[in-house]
């Protein structure tokens, strides 16, 4: 009576680990793919709803606002008059203030700098968190798809930050 053999040869060991890898591979690229298009949208979303929020104030007050907001300070700064920041009411009397345009945008917004001057504003991404190069661009197609002309600043490394502008349109206080 002959034995029987127990176990797996090591061409058979080896074929599963094989296979194991490359299952293993594949899910590792996937996730790689799905978290760098979540990445790009969220940048992307980012940079059309602060220019949409723009417009949206424009559509409501009749101009954009002619007010600086350039750090988490100013964004949450009271308006004249009120003791306290609510982004959620914005005072009719007193339209052009950070608080009144994060409003619009949301409060993710304080990280972002807008400042106006007499004919047009600027918008930038925050210098202080840069947006990775590869994701740079989603926001950057944001903002001139909305009519904004932007330059690319790259820093150190794989990051950067976007610089937007427009000209020619209504702002008041």
């Amino acid at each position: 009576m002959g034995t029987q053999k127990k176990g797996f040869s090591i061409i058979e060991l080896l074929l599963v680990l094989t296979v194991v890898s490359i299952f293993l591979g594949a899910v590792f690229i996937g996730y790689r793919t799905i978290k760098a298009r979540t990445n790009e949208d969220t940048y992307g979303y980012q940079g059309r709803a602060f220019v949409i929020g723009l417009k949206d104030y424009y559509d409501l007050l009749g101009a954009y606002p002619n007010i600086s907001c350039t750090d988490y300070n100013s964004w949450y700064s009271a308006p004249p008059g009120t003791n306290t920041c609510d982004w959620n009411s914005h005072p009719v009397s007193s339209p052009a203030n950070c608080c009144a345009l994060m409003h619009f945008i949301d409060p993710w917004a304080s990280s972002w700098t807008y400042i106006s001057y007499t004919n047009g504003f600027v918008v930038s991404t925050p210098t202080s968190t840069p947006i990775p190069l590869d994701y740079i661009r989603a926001v950057a197609n944001e903002f001139m798809a909305l009519g904004l002309q932007c330059q690319i600043n790259t820093l150190s490394g794989d990051y950067g930050y976007i610089t937007c502008s427009v000209t020619n349109v209504a702002t008041s206080n």
